[in-house]
């Protein structure tokens, strides 16, 4: 008799408590709560994005599948260019302050004399390298695969303003090899963004580790450097440099398929970046989109003071729902020097398309100047060095075990109490 009055008495308490628990759980995974994780940053603002190159643009000037990735700007002949990946070619444009894609100098450069066979190479980033007369570009090549493809990043050079371009090679390869049992899925390293921080180039990617997983661990954003010396001087013989990826706190693990961090701890999965300096706060600045769910974009800005560890990112524009927002390119608009910000200003092109199985038909091209404050005081923003520091969707998983903890801890203290004055009943 008594122990059929503590079983019912525990049923009551255990049914509440657990009742109480998934409605926390609910909450925290509604799409409302996922998207008011995301904070909107107060440090960086955008304005209403301007429509620079419409769809009826693009497919006018045969650019049909552009720009396919990160874009590179730079000055020759007294003209500003932008080189872009259009489809697995390069399209050369030029561009004013009142026309964008104001001519297409070519649409359809292959990049020549290939290192290493690729279905897909092209670009891309590029640096200006003035004192020997070329551009660089840091290009992105994709092989096919069983499971999508495999993506890795190259070098090219061109010496006659970006109409030529010839392969240096690759720099960076996932950790994931191409031939691994657990390559079963697309393996995406982005555009290769790039930095010239105390003389190094600082490239930035998604890896995918070879961990033993169904298709390997992937790692949402981290780093690999090369001396610019270095760089130039292979590239004077054809060649590229040896690049480190970031690995243990250190640059220790070879570009090529060694392992990397992450370096944007509690960052949301990022689908593209961009990165650029910020010299009038002293900090660099990745930009990125994300996809929230299925059918719900946003971008978002994180900075840092070093390029490696990175503070808690924030939202900068609103959620767009019904369209999908991939590539984005950050520039300061100066052609000479498109990877530095001039004052509190610096802006933004990202491609905007419906979300359907082909982007590229009504594809267009928008642009959203940034604006920013001093940074914040030491005491109201935290460091992501290291792996204890969390951005908003950590913390709402931090918040979300706290309560649940706590649940099960009343829980079990109600059920003792339970116990007790049944005992004392009996």
């Amino acid at each position: 008799m008594v122990m059929n009055k503590f079983n019912k008495q525990i049923c009551k308490f255990t049914t509440f408590y657990l009742f109480i628990f998934l409605l926390i759980i609910s909450f925290f995974y509604s799409p409302k709560a996922r998207a008011e994780s995301f904070p909107l940053s107060t440090q960086f603002t955008t304005n209403t994005p301007e429509v620079v190159v419409t769809n009826a643009q693009r497919l006018a000037d045969g650019v049909n599948v552009w720009p396919d990735g990160n874009m590179g700007f730079y000055r020759f002949g007294g003209q500003n260019r932008v080189a872009a990946a259009n489809s697995s070619n390069i399209a050369i444009t030029t561009s004013t302050p009142t026309n964008f894609l104001s001519s297409v100098i070519s649409s359809s450069i292959a990049i020549s004399s290939l290192k290493e066979a690729a279905n897909y190479a092209s670009g891309g980033p590029i640096y200006n390298d003035i004192a020997n007369n070329r551009l660089l570009m840091f290009y992105h090549a994709e092989n096919n695969t069983a499971g999508g493809y495999w993506s890795s990043i190259g070098m090219s050079v061109s010496t006659d303003g970006g109409t030529s371009w010839t392969d240096l090679g690759r720099i960076i390869k996932p950790n994931l090899a191409i031939d691994s049992p657990n390559n079963l899925r697309s393996v995406e390293v982005m555009g290769a963004p790039y930095i010239v921080k105390d003389g190094y180039f600082y490239v930035y990617f998604k890896d995918t580790l070879d961990s033993g997983n169904y298709g390997g661990q992937a790692v949402n954003l981290t780093v690999a450097r090369a001396s610019v010396a270095d760089v130039l001087s292979a590239a004077n013989t054809g060649g590229v440099a040896n690049f480190q990826k970031y690995y243990a706190a250190s640059f220790s693990q070879p570009g090529l398929g060694g392992l990397s961090q992450n370096i944007a701890v509690g960052y949301p999965f990022m689908r593209w970046c961009d990165v650029i300096y910020l010299p009038q706060i002293s900090r660099y600045a990745v930009v990125f989109t994300s996809e929230i769910n299925a059918s719900t974009y946003m971008m978002s800005l994180g900075t840092s003071q070093d390029g490696v560890s990175w503070y808690p990112s924030a939202r900068i524009t609103d959620y767009t729902a019904g369209r999908e927002l991939i590539y984005l390119t950050a520039s300061s608009d100066n052609y000479s020097d498109p990877r530095v910000a001039t004052g509190n200003q610096f802006f933004i092109y990202r491609t905007n398309s419906v979300i359907s199985d082909n982007r590229w038909s009504d594809t267009y091209v928008e642009k959203f100047t940034v604006n920013f404050t001093d940074n914040p005081s030491p005491s109201s923003s935290s460091s992501s060095s290291g792996s204890n520091t969390l951005a908003a969707t950590g913390r709402s998983q931090v918040y979300m075990a706290i309560i649940a903890s706590a649940v099960i801890s009343i829980t079990v203290l109600l059920a003792a109490y339970a116990v007790s004055k049944l005992n004392y009943k009996k």
